[in-house]
């Protein structure tokens, strides 16, 4: 059994970036719909072509990165000098949709 350890001082953040179109991306939005996600977590989603360039994207991820793409940022309540962010990568659609739970 897998247990869920929780840290107070921490906050998780989800940004998801995404295409209009994309089947992948809107299995992610449905899923995000369908469990009320965006009402007990903080989900942030850009799309391409709105929020930034495909360049832009292309620049910063690689020329063979895909939609969608997702990160968590955990970030630190009460930071210290020493402290920073963390933000991992999650992955595509079903890793997205498996860390949003």
């Amino acid at each position: 059994m897998t247990k869920k350890v929780t840290f107070p001082d921490e906050e998780k953040e989800w940004i998801i970036y995404m295409k209009e179109g994309c089947p992948f991306c809107q299995m992610v939005l449905d899923h995000i719909k369908n469990n009320n996600l965006d009402n007990d977590k903080k989900i942030n989603i850009f799309y391409v072509d709105k929020d930034f360039s495909r360049d832009e994207f292309k620049e910063e991820y690689g020329q063979d990165a895909t939609f969608p793409r997702g990160y968590l940022v955990i970030k630190k309540k009460q930071k210290q000098d020493k402290d920073k962010d963390k933000i991992i990568f999650i992955g595509g659609s079903k890793e997205i949709k498996d860390s949003l739970g």
